[in-house]
């Protein structure tokens, strides 16, 4: 069944475009990609044809291109290699290939948007931990620190332990 990978590639593609307004490669892929057409060839095989086919991926991996990380320059051009030389036989692997590279591309998606709001977060990040201390001080003001200042103690008697066993030894 090639249809079923066909609809979920082509899902993939658009869930990467930019989703704030409708581009030229949203209206091509709906447009070009018509997966009505594409279930009667393969219904009646004898009218299916591998070309036409061929073609959806072409215009796929075309918009893949355009909207993939540089890093992935080579696997698009893997892609379009396997797509030159695919048969009948080789549809399924050619597909897998392509939903392998797609998901790399969410990732990559996914790791430039953390990239791009990482500032924003930092700093939303601070002001939030400084409120919620500040509320559960309100809320504990007797023993609100007491844990904090066990630690403190804690440490500044290791500290000071590790210095003493230093200067027993001769390190300064």
């Amino acid at each position: 069944e090639v249809i079923q990978p066909i609809k979920e590639i082509k899902a993939k593609v658009v869930d990467l475009l930019p989703k704030k307004k409708i581009t030229s490669m949203h209206t091509e892929l709906e447009s070009k990609i018509d997966i009505k057409i594409l279930e009667q060839q393969i219904v009646d095989s004898e009218t299916f044809d591998l070309n036409e086919f061929k073609k959806y991926l072409c215009l796929i991996i075309d918009t893949m291109a355009k909207i993939c990380a540089p890093v992935r320059d080579d696997k698009i051009n893997d892609l379009r290699q396997q797509l030159a030389a695919c048969q009948i036989w080789t549809i399924t692997r050619l597909l897998n290939d392509v939903n392998k590279l797609l998901k790399l591309m969410a990732i990559d998606m996914a790791n430039f948007s953390i990239k791009a709001i990482r500032p924003y977060l930092q700093k939303q990040q601070v002001e939030y931990e400084r409120k919620k201390m500040l509320e559960y001080l309100k809320q504990n003001p007797v023993n609100g620190l007491l844990h904090t200042k066990s630690w403190l103690g804690t440490a500044f008697r290791g500290i000071m332990n590790d210095q003493e066993r230093n200067n027993s030894i001769g390190i300064k």
